[in-house]
């Protein structure tokens, strides 16, 4: 017995310390991707209502508008007034709103465009829709959740109060006039506002779904002049960030965890293809920044007009990253081409590549609040940034082409605002 010990004490103890290393080593795992970190967000709840109640939120509550003229001066300041003691604002937002459901409430404000044109009925608008079915779900827009939306889309077109619960087998009840609807200070015909109101009046989390969903998606469905025919149309009016006819794959790596410089989460969506792909501008905006940063590598910001989206491109090509010589204050139009797709950043050294295959880095925050556009290299825990996956795959239908002019690429602009 003591002779076969001696002879594989050895063994033993190398499978002891690989044991101990692994069991380490998971515990480490799970502080980084936990968001423990010093520098990770703070973790909440998966309860909404907890979460909604924990941040303090009160749609409404402050009505100040931190991105008027009196509010700004320089591009550098421009999120700096002062703030309020004790204001309550938005200061967590779960983007989780299913493909389907984005067509579905896409198709619906689409289709009542040209229906409220010709025939006077009601203009629906798929936040509406989608806060209605939020409310109404806890957020959850998996399988049959959707049919609030269509249900909130019939009871807004008939005017009928209550048949939103119709599939529980509830019938609703004929707005008539004559009759008290909602009240008696009410006028007939109902309104589209008084229908919503009425249906969403016992919603608790009605509005926040709507200011939330309104910063991420708030103009960008309008009205807009089709070049090619001449025609004014109603639609998309933002695109896809890879530039049609080139290849690309995604990754759905939203808060996976990244340690380069310090540790954190991924806040972003990752879409892989060839070095050179143009990068289209999602959104028309103002350039914040353009440049090197050691994380992202080559790498452009913009903040949209209405100041309550910044859209994040980074990781873009070698040598060549970007498609003008931008500088902070710069406008973009949606569908310009900003930049080339690379794999650039990782590096305390400016101008190389990281260890990784060529991919464009897209990021989306929303801004409620000046505190919440931090530019710090490191994230702030106020920051709200949201996962762009689903929003990506919808914007599909819409990706602008690009053409060779005298050796240089050219977005083909066949959609022009009515707006502008």
């Amino acid at each position: 017995m003591r002779t076969f010990f001696s002879k594989y004490w050895s063994y033993a103890l190398t499978v002891g310390v690989f044991v101990i290393s692994g069991f380490l080593s998971y515990v480490a795992y799970t502080f980084i991707v936990s968001g423990s970190a010093e520098y990770v967000f703070e973790e909440v709840s998966t309860n909404i209502v907890a979460c909604i109640e924990k941040n303090s939120i009160e749609c409404g509550a402050d009505t100040t508008d931190y991105f008027s003229e009196a509010n700004k001066s320089t591009a550098d300041n421009i999120f700096k007034p002062t703030q309020k003691k004790d204001e309550k604002y938005i200061k967590w937002v779960d983007f989780k709103i299913s493909l389907e459901a984005l067509n579905q409430a896409y198709n619906y404000d689409v289709k009542s465009w040209s229906a409220h044109k010709t025939e006077n009925k009601p203009k629906l608008c798929w936040i509406e829709l989608l806060a209605y079915s939020a409310a109404k779900t806890g957020n959850n827009f998996r399988g049959t959740k959707c049919k609030h939306i269509s249900a909130f889309a019939k009871a807004i077109n008939d005017g009928v109060v209550g048949s939103a619960k119709s599939e529980q087998g509830g019938q609703g009840e004929q707005v008539k006039k004559g009759e008290n609807y909602p009240n008696e200070n009410t006028a007939f015909p109902p309104t589209k506002e008084s229908v919503v109101k009425e249906l969403t009046k016992d919603l608790k989390f009605y509005n926040y779904y709507h200011k939330a969903f309104s910063a991420v998606l708030e103009n960008f469905l309008g009205e807009y002049h089709c070049v090619r025919d001449n025609k004014t149309e109603y639609g998309l009016l933002v695109y896809h960030p890879i530039a049609k006819g080139y290849g690309y794959s995604s990754a759905r790596d939203f808060g996976n965890a990244r340690a380069f410089g310090f540790k954190r989460k991924h806040l972003g969506n990752d879409f892989f293809g060839r070095t050179g792909t143009p990068i289209i501008a999602v959104e028309g905006g103002t350039i914040h920044e353009a440049g090197w940063n050691r994380y992202g590598g080559w790498r452009i910001g913009i903040l949209s007009h209405c100041k309550k989206r910044y859209y994040y491109y980074a990781h873009l090509r070698k040598d060549k990253p970007f498609y003008k010589d931008y500088k902070r204050g710069d406008k973009v139009n949606a569908g310009d081409i900003i930049g080339y797709l690379g794999n650039t950043g990782y590096s305390y050294k400016p101008n190389r590549n990281m260890a990784s295959n060529p991919h464009l880095h897209y990021g989306l925050q929303l801004v409620f609040h000046p505190s919440q556009f931090d530019t710090d290299e490191r994230q702030s825990k106020n920051e709200i940034w949201i996962d762009n996956y689903n929003l990506i795959r919808f914007l599909q239908k819409n990706r602008m082409q690009v053409k060779t002019e005298n050796d240089k690429l050219i977005a083909q602009h066949t959609r022009k605002p009515i707006s502008e």
